[in-house]
């Protein structure tokens, strides 16, 4: 499964676990205006498509991706920054 290695992937970037970069960073974006935890060029094509994989698991579950990190990350019993 796709979260099998999750924590492994650098994936954990809390901002990309809202899905609100899947389309491209918005003009209006924290990370836009580079006031956000992270910088744009940490928002890879990769990570997106990793977004993307999760986010059809978290659908079926009825859950938004930041909550399949962080049961996931329970079920681990690890924190997000060991992520």
């Amino acid at each position: 499964m796709i979260y099998k290695n999750f924590g492994k992937s650098g994936l954990m970037v809390p901002a990309i676990l809202t899905t609100k970069y899947i389309e491209g960073i918005p003009n209006d974006s924290r990370v836009a205006k580079g006031v956000d935890t992270i910088s744009a060029d940490q928002v890879t094509k990769a990570r997106i498509e990793k977004v993307q994989k999760l986010k059809v698991i978290a659908d079926e579950r009825n859950q938004t991706v930041a909550q399949l990190a962080i049961a996931w990350s329970l079920r681990k019993e690890v924190g997000l920054h060991q992520l």
